[in-house]
């Protein structure tokens, strides 16, 4: 992430305006607002990452409750076969 245009954003909650920004940043105020597009494409390029991340975790989670199961299974049969050898 370009962390300078986190101080464009800044400034501009701090002016309140992209003209007072670009005051402030003494830059013009087009640069103001480009900068502003870059960091909301980072943010979404972010956010894009984070759901790609959370999807993978809900697979790896529902692969767990699977195998969680299957041990089950394998246990309650275990169980049976040494009733079974038992007997």
């Amino acid at each position: 992430m370009d962390w300078d245009n986190l101080r464009y954003f800044l400034e501009l909650a701090r002016a309140g305006t992209l003209v007072g920004a670009a005051r402030r940043l003494a830059v013009d105020h087009t640069t103001v607002a480009r900068r502003l597009q870059a960091l909301e494409k980072q943010v979404g390029e972010i956010e894009a990452l984070e759901q790609e991340n959370a999807s993978d975790y809900q697979k790896l989670m529902e692969l767990g409750v699977q195998k969680e199961e299957l041990n089950e299974k394998l246990l309650e049969k275990y169980g049976e076969w040494e009733e079974l050898s038992d007997e």
